[in-house]
């Protein structure tokens, strides 16, 4: 099968977030009600990291995000990401 940017950008953004936020709310009130997820002395333990993450270099995230320039005039649109991991549980 081949599929095109175009249609692959096209078909991602029909899909509802929604379904991806309920999944996981549904996943992890399951996962964290039953006596399986391991601890350290009875405490979930988590780890965070962030990073930074290059967005369309559109107007409007220009506006929304601000832009970062470099010596050569070229700009981009980049975000700060964050994101928070069970240690103990992972799959």
């Amino acid at each position: 099968m081949t599929l095109s940017k175009q249609a692959f950008l096209s078909q991602q953004k029909k899909v509802n977030p929604e379904a991806f936020r309920f999944l996981n709310q549904q996943y992890l009130s399951h996962f964290y009600t039953h006596d399986t997820s391991t601890t350290w002395h009875d405490y979930l333990v988590f780890a965070i990291d962030g990073s930074r993450m290059e967005v369309p270099n559109s107007k409007e995230n220009r506006a929304f995000f601000s832009q970062n320039g470099n010596r050569f005039g070229e700009t981009s649109v980049r975000v700060q990401t964050s994101g928070l991991m069970d240690v103990f549980n992972v799959f």
